[in-house]
């Protein structure tokens, strides 16, 4: 069950990779939050155009190994 849900989203993420590179147009946009554990984490969003509509997807969710500031998140 764990293989066909890590091929499920392999997938859908190999669909939006394609899409994106279709587009004319995207943008990337990082946010970073704190969860309940103090564990910060960041989360990578695209937007992009696909047959004239404005689409948006996460890219990915990491966890980052030491606090949130701008040179860590690089």
């Amino acid at each position: 069950m764990k293989k066909t849900i890590v091929e499920m989203s392999d997938d859908a993420g190999e669909q939006m990779v394609n899409k994106v590179k279709e587009s004319p147009f995207y943008s990337i946009q990082l946010d970073e939050c704190t969860d309940t554990s103090s564990q910060p984490q960041l989360s990578v969003f695209i937007r992009y155009v696909s047959n004239d509509e404005g689409l948006e997807g996460l890219l990915t969710c990491k966890a980052l190994q030491l606090y949130a500031k701008g040179e860590n998140i690089f």
